[in-house]
Parts: structure tokens; C-alpha cells; sequence
């Protein structure tokens, strides 16, 4: 039960569940399968959204509580991540950028600077797990319809998630603003694997083709994306979303 003003207690609390996840996730597999394994990140979050009930209504917690905040992380943290991981392709990656997407939303009712720096971190964690790791090519194969397949899922939601943060956040400006670039970048990422996936050999996606079809096809793609990007920061009186 938590206490005002005891961090150590409120650590406790809060970092069990993450701690012990990967433990009840082997079990739960090994008992009861992978049917219902979402359940078993809502069934973690419960605990750690009891704790902040009661931050808040026994104690009086204020928006600035460190107790708080870290209580509302971790059960976010959980709630994000049900959904991916009852999907299992590349749980863990959108797990993130739907927390990313949730802290920024908190970041209008709770000013504690954890929940900034938390949000950023998870970011960039994710920018790089989809821009500059060789294994996201990697996480499905080239089953699934046009456009409508797993690529949508893996790089469409992060990005997606990044737009939504960049609205929602109300933290230091520069930050929204790097959330939009990686945005774009992460959309950019998604066009390639779209068109990757649509000429996909033996299941194998690829950025590099010789195929004169793939590679016109990733040259239009580019410049449709070009296009959208000037048309919509256009609107939006963007100079840089425009350059």
C-alpha cells in the first residue's frame, strides 16, 4: 500500500509486476498457451492502478507526485502493451509507441518531469528498433494483402502514435518537434516495407531490388509521400515540415 512520500515503498509497488513479467509470461505460455496472453499484461496492470487509486483519493496526491507518476507509468506501460502482445507480431515495439502516445496525453493532467524523460526515452528507443535494426525487416514475412499486412501494423502504429504524442504533449516544445520527425521518418520506413512487401521473394522483404518494377514503384512511392508531406504541412503553415 502505498505511502506518501515513500519512494523506496512506491518503487516497490510499482516495479514488481514489470520485474516478475517475463517469469508469468514463460509460465503462462507453458500452462495455458498464447490464446489469451494479453490478459496477463491487463491482469499485472490491475495492481499498480489500484496503488494510484488509492495515491489519490487517500493521500491527496498532487499533479506533481513523484509517487504518482510512476504508479500511472507502470500502468500504462501494461495497458499499452495487452493489445500487441495478444497480436504477438512485434508486441514490444508497438507496446512502446502506445505508451509513447499515453504518457504525452498524461502529460496534460500530470506535471511530474518523469513522465517527460520516460516518454522520450521510450521514443527513441523505438525510432531506432524500426529505423536502424536490420531484424524489424524481419518480424513477418510477405503474407498478408496489399498494403493491408503486417508492415501497416509494425511501422503504421508507431508512426501514428508519434503524430497523435506530438498533439498531445505538453512539455518542452522541441520535443513535440522531434516527435514529428521521427514520425515522418518512421512512415517513410513504412512506405518502403509496403512496397518491400508487395514484391517480397521467397517471403524475404528487401529495401534493395533489381527489379526495374520494385524500383519504380519505391520511386513513385517516394515522391506520392514528397508530395503529401508538402500538401499537409502546407496546411499546417509548417516552412520545416515543408523542406
Amino acid at each position: 500500500r502505498p505511502r506518501a512520500g515513500d519512494l523506496a515503498g512506491t518503487l516497490a509497488a510499482a516495479l514488481a509486476g514489470p520485474v516478475a513479467f517475463f517469469l508469468f509470461y514463460e509460465l503462462w505460455e507453458q500452462v495455458l498457451g498464447d490464446s489469451f496472453i494479453g490478459l496477463l499484461a491487463v491482469l499485472l496492470g490491475a495492481p499498480t492502478l489500484l496503488g494510484a487509486t488509492t495515491v489519490v483519493r487517500s493521500l491527496g496526491a498532487k499533479a506533481d507526485s513523484r509517487e504518482l507518476a510512476l504508479l500511472v507509468v507502470v500502468t500504462l506501460l501494461f495497458a499499452a502493451v495487452a493489445v500487441p502482445l495478444q497480436l504477438e507480431e512485434a508486441w514490444l515495439t508497438v507496446g512502446w509507441a502506445l505508451e509513447v502516445a499515453l504518457l504525452a496525453a498524461l502529460t496534460r493532467r500530470l506535471s511530474h518531469p518523469g513522465i517527460q524523460v520516460f516518454a522520450v526515452v521510450l521514443a527513441v528507443a523505438v525510432s531506432i528498433r524500426l529505423l536502424l535494426n536490420e531484424d524489424a525487416w524481419r518480424y513477418g514475412g510477405g503474407e498478408g494483402l496489399l498494403i493491408l499486412n503486417w508492415t501497416l501494423y509494425t511501422w503504421g502504429i508507431p508512426g501514428a502514435c508519434f503524430l497523435a504524442a506530438a498533439g498531445w504533449w505538453r512539455g518542452p516544445a522541441p520535443v513535440a518537434t522531434g516527435l514529428r520527425v521521427a514520425a515522418v521518418l518512421v512512415l517513410f520506413a513504412l512506405v518502403n516495407a509496403e512496397v518491400g512487401h508487395a514484391f517480397a521473394r521467397d517471403d524475404q522483404l528487401s529495401f534493395v531490388s533489381e527489379n526495374f518494377a520494385e524500383s519504380m514503384t519505391r520511386s513513385i512511392a517516394w515522391g506520392a509521400y514528397g508530395l503529401l508531406l508538402i500538401v499537409a504541412n502546407s496546411w499546417r503553415e509548417s516552412r520545416a515540415g515543408r523542406f
